[in-house]
């Protein structure tokens, strides 16, 4: 009876340690799912996971301890150190998909040691596919995210405006951008149809793990979803084109997101009822293709000779701690300063009241910033100009993330790059900010644009990482963006760039950088 109870505290700790992973693992994931509406389906990711492990689990299995109970612990203690540099590697890169993968992944691994811990391989093989359901949680490598989503964007774009060619209505197709009569849709905004396909992957994995289907049948289900998604998002840019068509700007934007998350959810209904047909009613193909679960019977409470678990477990959860403390000192300054608050302007003295519009999905998920605004104003029909201005915290942007540059984020719009060169400097809480200035073409006419970019600590701007050589040697050198702010001016009227610049010089006059400047409520 002793050693049962020491058995059951052994299996409390072990399962403590498999919450305490998990528990660090969402935290840090909920953070790349929230600021990212593609992957918002996370957060329900691990529910599903619990429900498909909780079904693995439901009918006894064989405890197989030939490996050993050290053997497992082992490889566990192993991945919970390879934790720490990966923990480290994301102090300076919180945003690389790379080093994210690789934690994910640790975790897995470390999750199907304890299980194994707990009941050998046949306990892991039983586990292992409901582990493997969070991964689809992850975000995809920006590799393979990238030109697929190009790819996609430019497919819906291009089918969209053919067919709205064939119908009788203008449109024009400008990169990702499907220009109308009486407004535009971009296709970034419109869905891509990325984040429904990320999310109908995951949802066809699932639905295969609750019928317990084998690979072959699963991999072509998850083929049928994702061609059921990329249909699915282009009956909705159908939708909000035709929106824009009939009722203008507004009634596309009040269709926008209640559509997507509508279709996101008919996109996993849909899919949940496909397959419950194809489970009830394809009885030789679910024969042929069904694995059916290893249940073995054996005495469930059957246990080897075990060591002292308690001691074991309190190493292991230092180890876990020891991670997150070597990552805190790694990146520590001792002239750490508190950040400053984001710069606007003094609407009044410029004699303009500008307009506040909501910064549009996809460029918050790319910048990922703590605080911002779009200010947008004009002096007539051809005259106006746009300020976006962006303020990072530390820990929430690494040196390669995309601070909204304009040779990158303007061209994918339509623009055409003219010329760049150096533009005039603005003195900004004390600091003279270099800007440089561009020059577009946007429908045969001329748009300037200047921008900059700085960080707080003095005498330093972290070198901008351009793979993973850079990213690795910022993280050795402890360099990692703190509090970084940019700024970018679009100015169209002007035909030369004296003309833009004098018209910069004047609105960097009316900067507003003082602690005590207050922000308009409408830019927060």
């Amino acid at each position: 009876m002793m050693g049962l109870s020491q058995h059951r505290l052994r299996e409390v700790l072990n399962f403590g340690l498999l919450a305490l992973l998990w528990v660090d693992f969402l935290w840090i994931f909920s953070r790349e799912w929230s600021r990212s509406e593609q992957y918002q389906f996370g957060f329900v990711v691990p529910l599903l996971a619990a429900y498909a492990l909780y079904l693995r689990f439901a009918e006894p299995v064989e405890k197989d301890h030939s490996a050993g109970y050290p053997h497992w612990m082992r490889a566990f203690a192993l991945c919970m150190a390879a934790l720490i540099p990966i923990r480290v590697i994301l102090g300076a890169n919180p945003e690389w998909r790379l080093a994210l993968w690789a934690y994910a992944v640790v975790v897995v691994v470390m999750s199907c040691a304890l299980i194994g811990a707990w009941g050998g391989r046949p306990w892991v093989r039983q586990a292992f596919p409901a582990f493997l359901l969070m991964l689809f949680a992850v975000p995809w490598p920006t590799m393979v995210e990238r030109p697929l989503t190009d790819m996609m964007s430019l497919a819906v774009a291009e089918t969209v405006t053919s067919a709205l060619g064939f119908a009788g209505h203008y449109a024009v197709r400008q990169g990702s951008i499907i220009e109308l009569i009486n407004g535009t849709v971009g296709v970034e905004e419109a869905c891509s149809g990325i984040r429904s396909l990320q999310s109908s992957v995951m949802g066809a994995y699932f639905i295969g793990e609750v019928f317990r289907w084998g690979l072959p049948l699963r991999a072509l289900f998850i083929v049928a979803g994702a061609v059921f998604a990329f249909g699915l998002n282009l009956v909705r840019t159908f939708i909000l084109t035709g929106a824009m068509i009939s009722g203008g700007p507004e009634a596309a934007d009040r269709m926008h997101d209640w559509l997507g998350a509508g279709f996101s959810i008919l996109a996993f209904v849909v899919l949940l009822l496909l397959g419950a047909a194809v489970n009830a009613l394809y009885r030789p193909l679910r024969r042929a293709f069904h694995r059916p679960p290893r249940v073995v019977k054996g005495d469930p409470d059957e246990y080897p000779v075990i060591w002292p678990r308690p001691k074991v477990a309190a190493q292991l959860a230092g180890l876990f701690v020891l991670g997150h403390l070597v990552t805190v000192a790694w990146f520590y300054r001792a002239d750490a300063e508190p950040p400053h608050p984001l710069i606007t302007f003094d609407w009044q003295a410029l004699g303009v009241e500008p307009e506040f519009p909501e910064i549009a999905p996809a460029i918050r998920d790319q910048l990922r910033y703590s605080e911002g605004y779009h200010a947008q104003w004009a002096w007539d029909r051809d005259d106006y100009a746009l300020v976006y201005a962006f303020r990072w915290d530390a820990g929430r942007i690494s040196s390669f993330a995309g601070v909204h540059r304009p040779e990158t984020c303007l061209p994918a719009t339509g623009f055409i790059l003219r010329e760049r060169r150096g533009a005039p400097s603005a003195d900004f809480h004390g600091r003279e900010v270099r800007f440089d200035g561009y020059l577009f073409d946007s429908d045969y006419e001329p748009v300037f644009v200047f921008f900059a970019v700085w960080d707080e600590v003095p005498g330093r701007l972290v070198p901008v990482a351009r793979g993973w050589k850079d990213r690795l040697r910022n993280t050795w050198n402890r360099l990692r963006v703190e509090n970084r702010h940019s700024i970018q001016v679009v100015l169209a009227g002007p035909r030369t760039f004296a003309e833009a610049e004098q018209r910069f010089r004047r609105l960097m006059a009316a900067s507003l950088a003082r602690e005590d400047d207050e922000i308009p409520v409408a830019s927060r």
